[in-house]
């Protein structure tokens, strides 16, 4: 029995997904992605952080309570070193 080539194919990605290998397939397309977009996204966090007004997380805590300030304060900690080893600094 002569198979087309789409059996062929299906039978491969079957064998694969049943060994565990489209799953690292998916990963290094997903790192990828992910490699190709990170100086965008550097540059884009790098913005958010610049755009941010020095006198934010205050002005938040005030306004919106304590729990939210220190949530905006994390996150522009978590930026801030995420930027850094990004960077290497």
């Amino acid at each position: 029995m002569k198979h087309t080539p789409l059996q062929r194919l299906r039978h491969h990605v079957s064998g694969a997904i049943e060994r565990g290998e489209a799953v690292a397939i998916t990963e290094q397309t997903d790192n990828a992605r992910l490699i190709a977009a990170a100086p965008e996204l550097l540059d884009a966090l790098q913005s958010c952080l610049k755009a941010l007004h020095p006198g934010a997380v205050g002005l938040i805590s005030a306004h919106h309570g304590k729990q939210r300030g220190n949530e905006v304060s994390a996150t522009v900690y978590a930026a801030r070193a995420a930027i850094a080893k990004a960077t290497g600094e």
